[in-house]
């Protein structure tokens, strides 16, 4: 399965993690990036990631083998969830 086709929100981005179970999604995601597990679910929630924090999702995103989770996908999830 392409997973990349499946990432249209942040949340999405924020499940590539765990998709089996959102929980550990937020987990492993927070682990790679040595957050509170509640961080990323803030996130999936709001529908957004702070600017000062797409650089390391973007390089755990790649760290993991996400080769499609770049800059422009992240900016792109957060900006059309903004104008939402």
């Amino acid at each position: 399965m392409d997973e990349r086709a499946n990432v249209r929100s942040v949340r999405d981005l924020v499940l590539l993690w765990g998709p089996d179970a959102p929980t550990s999604a937020y987990d492993q995601m927070a682990a790679d990036l040595g957050y509170q597990a509640h961080v990323p679910r803030d996130w999936a929630r709001r529908g957004r990631i702070p600017a000062e924090h797409i650089d390391p999702v973007v390089n755990a995103a790649q760290k993991r083998g996400f080769k499609f989770v770049t800059h422009e996908l992240v900016l792109k999830l957060i900006s059309a969830e903004a104008a939402a």
